[in-house]
């Protein structure tokens, strides 16, 4: 009886079939991936106008940003792990981000409020540090 099955399943005909099936879904997830990871791929499939925001730790620490529009709940807040890029896309428009270093035991030290309009199209590059942090990409002064 598993004879019969594997022999069925073998078939050089299934083989050719299961091969092309196998490679037309690894090669739309390949565009899916290619194509969502594209800037403004966000604007094309919503219509909505939006900005890139590049987030850079280079500390050895960990980031912790939220975002809000005005009148509106901040986002879940983003961690930023040490030595880490993180790229977002926004709709543009006026922001107000509250940026905090995490401590420790995981709370949040040393926060920030500020406000930023991100404009459409435009790519925001935007470099986390401390007063310790060693720019030529070496660890942190103790």
């Amino acid at each position: 009886m598993l004879r019969a099955v594997f022999r069925a399943v073998t078939a050089p005909a299934a083989r050719r079939r299961f091969a092309y099936g196998a490679a037309v879904v690894a090669a739309l997830l390949l565009v899916g991936v290619f194509v969502w990871r594209r800037p403004g791929t966000l604007r094309r499939l919503t219509g909505t106008a939006v900005a890139r925001l590049e987030i850079v730790n280079l500390c050895d620490r960990t980031w912790s940003i939220a975002a809000a529009k005005p009148g509106s709940r901040p986002s879940e807040p983003w961690t930023i792990p040490p030595k880490e890029t993180r790229t977002w896309e926004l709709p543009e428009g006026e922001y107000a981000f509250v940026q905090a270093l995490v401590g420790p035991d995981d709370k949040p030290e040393s926060t920030r409020t500020f406000s930023m309009q991100l404009s459409a199209d435009e790519t925001y590059r935007w470099k986390l540090v401390t007063l310790l942090t060693d720019d030529s990409g070496g660890r942190s002064a103790p």
